[in-house]
Order: structure tokens, then C-alpha cells, then sequence
């Protein structure tokens, strides 16, 4: 007999506060969003997203465009003119998945089982791409709030015929 048992998540209520241009963030907001569940514990959530706010915060393009948008007299992101989506600002929506997003990478890698078997090894294979597309998508939103162009590149795999060209 087998038997799913789901892991309760307790909301944390917790309330990263940011740089004061950049909009706070909360614990909370990200377990719901990302489906976080009560094996990672609070504090490691909380040490996670403060690193990865940082690391957003000071990416140097990010960093000079904030400059622009202090000069320019906005106080805070929310007060950049964007787009609004469900009443609330692209830039913030934007901001919010730049950070979640990495830190959604973070705890793929970092929680993963790791077991020598083959099943552990493609588990943590496909832990590894899963955690590579939370870190583009945290680019891609980046990206967007910088209001940069996304990029896609496909890799084009030559056909072999088996004949040299020299």
C-alpha cells in the first residue's frame, strides 16, 4: 500500500524590506507562487531571498538604470510609468520574478536528493535544468524591466552525411 502525504506550508508573514526604491518582498508571497513546501525552513528562505535580492539589486545595468529613474525624479520602481497588469506595475511583476526566480534555482539545487543511484542522478540532472530555466527566467524578467529585447537561440544541428568537403 502506498500512501502521499503532502507537506503543510505555514505561511511565514515575514517581510523582506529592500533598498527603498526597489519594492519589499515577501517569504510568504514566494512559497505560494513558487510551491514552496515546510522542508525548507524559514530561515533559509529568508537568507536565500535576501542574497538574491542583492545579487538583483546590484547587477550593474540595473543598478546605472535606477540611477536614471532617481534622476529623472521617480522615488521608488512602483513610481517608474509601466504598463499595468491586474493593478499593479510590469516593473514590479518584473522585479518580483527576478528575484523568485533565482531563488526557485537556489532551492532546486540546494534540496535536491542526491543519491548515487541512477535514479538519483537523473533526478538531480533534471533538478539542474529545472533550476537553469528559473535563472533565465529571472534574466528574461530583468531583462524586461530594463526594457531590453529578449534573445532566443536555438542550437542547429548539422545533418552528417558522411562525405568530406575538403
Amino acid at each position: 500500500m502506498a500512501a502521499i502525504v503532502k507537506h503543510p506550508t505555514t505561511p511565514t508573514s515575514t517581510i523582506l524590506i529592500n533598498d527603498g526604491f526597489c519594492p519589499d518582498l515577501s517569504v510568504d508571497d514566494f512559497v505560494k507562487i513558487y510551491r514552496i513546501d515546510d522542508r525548507v525552513p524559514p530561515e533559509t528562505l529568508l537568507s536565500l531571498i535576501q542574497n538574491n535580492t542583492l545579487l538583483i539589486n546590484s547587477d550593474r545595468k540595473f543598478a546605472d538604470w535606477v540611477c536614471q529613474q532617481t534622476a529623472k525624479g521617480y522615488l521608488s520602481l512602483a513610481d517608474v510609468p509601466a504598463p499595468p497588469l491586474n493593478d499593479e506595475s510590469a516593473h514590479l511583476i518584473n522585479y518580483r520574478t527576478a528575484v523568485f526566480a533565482r531563488v526557485k534555482a537556489d532551492i532546486l539545487l540546494e534540496f535536491g536528493e542526491q543519491t548515487l543511484t541512477k535514479d538519483g542522478e537523473a533526478e538531480y540532472l533534471n533538478r539542474a535544468n529545472q533550476a537553469a530555466h528559473y535563472i533565465n527566467e529571472s534574466i528574461t524578467a530583468l531583462r524586461r524591466l530594463l526594457g531590453k529585447s529578449g534573445i532566443r537561440v536555438r542550437r542547429i544541428k548539422a545533418k552528417t552525411t558522411g562525405e568530406r568537403h575538403d
